[in-house]
């Protein structure tokens, strides 16, 4: 009995020591089923990646020739328009200039000139640039503007220091036909002269 009773404290540790073993090893087991759940997870959705990507690979060679087929019905269309970033920062700066002045665009399209002779290629016009002919582009474009009468001045007067050399060709005015029987719209003529250096 004496020994029991030395050893009792000591099978009380190992049995201590072997829970705390036992917790520790759950607690491991759990973090090592959880990182590898969410790497599954992880690895699932890598592999959808992976066969969306081989789909796209797939259908690159139509769209490639789609993309040509688009861009040379573009180049077509874009024959007749000029060159460089004339047209945004025109939009842009007749648009702000418009905002400025109290007026509001209500359309604005380029009109197409059918008379126009089709763009040259770049050996036409180096012969053109040498004959001492006009290195300028016209471009007609027509706008619709609405605003009160004063505004409307003050528009055509800021016109004559815009950013881009623009005549204005013909102008109309006529009542809106609104509720706000002050507002009256324009219809604007413009010459825009693009350089083509």
């Amino acid at each position: 009995m004496k020994k029991w009773k030395s050893t009792k404290p000591i099978v009380a540790i190992l049995c201590a020591l072997t829970l705390a073993l036992m917790v520790v090893a759950l607690s491991i087991y759990r973090s090592g089923a959880q990182r590898t759940s969410t790497l599954k997870a992880e690895l699932q959705a890598k592999k959808h990646e992976l066969a969306g990507l081989r789909k796209r690979l797939a259908t690159r060679p139509a769209l490639e020739r789609r993309y040509r087929l688009l861009r040379a019905r573009l180049d077509r269309l874009e024959t007749g328009l000029p060159t460089g970033a004339y047209v945004p920062t025109f939009l842009k700066q007749i648009e702000s200039l418009a905002w400025k002045t109290g007026n509001q665009i209500a359309g604005i399209k380029p009109v197409i000139n059918l008379a126009q002779p089709q763009p040259q290629s770049q050996q036409q016009q180096q012969q053109k640039k040498q004959s001492g002919s006009s290195p300028y582009e016209r471009m007609s474009i027509e706008m619709q503007l609405q605003g009160r009468y004063w505004t409307m001045v003050s528009f055509l007067d800021q016109l004559d220091r815009f950013p881009k050399m623009i005549a204005v060709n013909d102008i109309s005015l006529s009542p809106s036909g609104g509720q706000k029987k002050s507002i009256i719209s324009s219809r604007l003529q413009l010459t825009a002269l693009i350089y083509q250096g």
